[in-house]
């Protein structure tokens, strides 16, 4: 009887382990409110789609499901749309690299008319950053690092800066220059390491950490690759000078499994206040 008892406990336990991992890779929507003050910027909203650690294999398949995402975020009607990088798999271990990176701008394009700040992460840096940027470019997409760029949202101008991936030390910092005082302003950056690097303030979007992929309930993440503090690995962190978002992120990386840490792309409602 203890044998049968151990057979159906064993059943039970694998059955809620292929739901739970199947169910943790399958790409939702995120919803969150992010409340912000800013005592020289006009009270506003904006509603701000984020999407990270795509970490696309190379297979048609997989452009489709890609696609299948930024359709339900274009549908979903945000003003901003922004992108943290990591938008392949290990690049040594494709076919055909070069048109698999052509054929991800590609899809990304279909954002369009959206306004879109993108940004690069560790893996651009794995597979030549320079190319990856002069490419994004050549489809009209200006990828940025370690730069500033004004955007035309909802007929205003949003001040993105957009900072190089820490963790494979492409990170310089950049000031928001004086004309961005009465603006929104955005940090963006793949590591969220760099929110913790010298005088970085305000609200960072960032990814990187897929909070942490295989995540076990009271044990918490088996590895996280930042050195952000833990406190910061996941979802929203703040404290007076800084409101980081971290997003779970869509793909997954070294093993095609998540548990505990959903696929997702987060839709952002900012609500900007002076007090």
């Amino acid at each position: 009887m203890k044998k049968v008892y151990s057979v159906i406990s064993i059943f039970i336990i694998s059955v809620y382990f292929v739901y739970s991992i199947h169910n943790n890779t399958t790409t939702i929507r995120n919803d969150v409110t992010i409340h912000i003050k800013d005592s020289n910027v006009a009270p506003q909203s904006l509603k701000i789609a984020v999407i990270g650690d795509i970490h696309l294999p190379e297979r048609s398949h997989h452009l489709e499901k890609f696609r299948d995402i930024l359709i339900d975020i274009k549908n979903a009607r945000p003003d901003l749309v922004i992108f943290l990088g990591d938008y392949i798999q290990n690049h040594k271990k494709m076919e055909n690299f070069s048109a698999h990176r052509k054929n991800i701008i590609k899809e990304i394009k279909l954002i369009d008319p959206l306004p879109i700040a993108v940004v690069l992460g560790n893996h651009e840096t794995y597979s030549n950053v320079n190319t990856w940027i002069s490419e994004f470019a050549r489809f009209g997409i200006h990828a940025m690092e370690n730069e500033v760029k004004s955007i035309s949202v909802k007929n205003r101008k949003v001040c993105v800066r957009g900072l190089g991936d820490h963790n494979t030390n492409r990170f310089v910092y950049r000031d928001f220059p004086p004309d961005c005082k009465n603006r929104p302003k955005i940090t963006i950056t793949h590591d969220p390491a760099g929110a913790f690097n010298g005088p970085v303030q305000g609200l960072v979007f960032s990814g990187h950490t897929h909070c942490g992929q295989i995540r076990f309930p009271l044990l918490g993440a088996v590895y996280v690759p930042t050195d952000a503090p833990s406190e910061a690995h996941c979802g929203l962190y703040h404290t007076k000078r800084l409101t980081l978002f971290v997003t779970s992120g869509v793909g997954n990386s070294i093993v095609p499994v998540r548990y505990g840490a959903q696929s997702q792309w987060d839709f952002v409602s900012l609500n900007i206040n002076k007090k």
